[in-house]
Order: structure tokens, then C-alpha cells, then sequence
């Protein structure tokens, strides 16, 4: 987030100091500054590409901790051991299951922020065809 804010402060001096320079000089700015944000757009989408990886093998461990979770709560009218095992595989499978959902919504925040990223991009940088 404060990446966001510093990059979207520098991109508004850029724009104002743009103002008062020749159009060459205001050509090689623009230009600098869209170069600058396609390189951030690529850096963004190799961290969600990373982020939805680690979530991808995180949910394999949630659904087997889940599977463990039914197996023993299928025994925990069995005895002591068994309800201590119940317990156990539950805590396990509502942690992994707390820390995917945390997940989801930093890959969520994160696609959001790299979709306005690119609509910025296209808006400002570019070039129509035709």
C-alpha cells in the first residue's frame, strides 16, 4: 500500500513537472514514466503469481487436514484418545484454513491493486492503433 501511495506521488510530480517542459522534454518523461510503470506491473504480477502458488499448495494441506479432521472425528466416541486425536486434527485443519483465507485476501487485495495498475497503464501509456 505505501509502495502505491510513494509510486502514485511520483507519478503526480512527474505529471505536474511535465507541464513546464518542452514537448521533447515532456516526451523522454512520459515515456520514462511508462517504462517505470510496466516494470512495476511486471513485478506485481510475479508476486501474485508467487502468492497464488503458495495458496495453491496451502489448499492441498487445508483438504487433507480437513480428511484427517473427518477420519478422527469418526472414532471420537471411542475413548479419551480418540477425542484428544478429534481435537488436535480440528485445531490443525482451522489453522491452515485461517492462514488460506488470509491468503485469498492478500491475493485478492493484490490482483485488485495490479488491475488498476494496468487500467492506469493502458489510460496513460498506450498507443491506439489505427
Amino acid at each position: 500500500m505505501m509502495r502505491a501511495v510513494i509510486t502514485s506521488a511520483l507519478f503526480a510530480s512527474l505529471a505536474i513537472s511535465a507541464l513546464m517542459m518542452p514537448a521533447s522534454a515532456q516526451s523522454t518523461v512520459a515515456r520514462a514514466s511508462c517504462h517505470s510503470q510496466a516494470q512495476s506491473i511486471k513485478a506485481g504480477q510475479k508476486e501474485a503469481k508467487a502468492l497464488q502458488a503458495e495458496r495453491s499448495a496451502l489448499l492441498e494441506e487445508v483438504e487433507a487436514a480437513g480428511d484427517e479432521w473427518e477420519a478422527a472425528e469418526s472414532t471420537r466416541l471411542f475413548g479419551d484418545a480418540e477425542v484428544a486425536k478429534a481435537d488436535a486434527a480440528k485445531q490443525e485443519y482451522e489453522a491452515l484454513k485461517a492462514e488460506l483465507m488470509k491468503i485469498d485476501e492478500d491475493l485478492q487485495a493484490q490482483v485488485a491493486e495490479l488491475n488498476s495498475a494496468v487500467t492506469d497503464y493502458n489510460n496513460r501509456c498506450a498507443t491506439k492503433k489505427g
